[in-house]
């Protein structure tokens, strides 16, 4: 075989080079392949996942807070056409929201008269407080609470008037219909990152914090929360 022909044989043999094998280590004559991570790397890891996911939880938490905060606003602004369609239905009258009928013990709350034939009892909630019922004694129990009153007609009353806010019924931290029954027993609740939404006459919804309800002792025993 000539010299050129040698040399393209050569050339044609394939070579080691382009090809990758696990890398061993020899130790007292024996093969042992390398793991991927070590322990200390695999902990490393873990605590920055850690770190990171501390970082992003209060984001997260907030994030959500605000979300039930927009959707409570929603809903109480639906409470409001509700209410605006009612009123229009009987010759200017608000919903009574009073305790107790005549009819025995049952209470009808203002509740009672909206849903369902104006409102859906889901919407008629805090996303974060209880959801909708009735029991025997509370015709409308677990959604938004304003102060106790017979119809009333809106002419009379100013456009600033709190027709309903986040409630709570201390005893059980359920969403009550009243925040002035049983003296300080239902109360506004601050429940939004320290505010209450309320609904006033003229439509609006507005986040209040304490120092935003009236100052008196009376008001200020029927508010709780931070």
């Amino acid at each position: 075989m000539s010299k050129v022909a040698t040399s393209c044989a050569r050339n044609r043999q394939p070579t080691m080079a382009y090809f990758s094998y696990p890398q061993k280590a020899r130790s007292s004559g024996r093969t042992v392949f390398r793991t991927s991570f070590t322990l200390i790397e695999l902990l490393v890891v873990i605590a920055i996942i850690a770190i990171l996911a501390s970082l992003l939880m209060p984001a997260l938490r907030t994030a959500r807070e605000r979300a039930n905060q927009i959707s409570c606003i929603s809903n109480l602004r639906q409470c409001g056409i509700a209410i605006a369609a009612y009123v229009n239905d009987f010759d200017g009258f608000i919903p009574p929201n009073r305790h107790p009928v005549a009819t025995g013990y049952t209470i009808r709350r203002w509740g009672y008269y909206i849903v369902p034939d104006y409102l859906l009892g889901e919407v008629a909630n805090c996303p974060i407080g209880k959801n909708w019922g009735t029991t025997t004694y509370h015709v409308s129990q677990g959604c938004y609470g304003g102060s106790i009153h017979d119809a009333t007609k809106v002419d009379r009353l100013d456009s600033s008037y709190v027709l309903l806010a986040d409630t709570v019924y201390l005893r059980d931290m359920q969403m009550t219909e009243v925040w002035n029954w049983q003296n300080s027993d239902c109360a506004v609740h601050l429940r939004h990152q320290g505010a209450a939404e309320a609904l006033t006459l003229d439509g609006r919804v507005s986040s209040r914090r304490r120092e935003d309800w009236p100052s008196s002792a009376w008001w200020q025993s029927h508010v709780f929360g931070d």
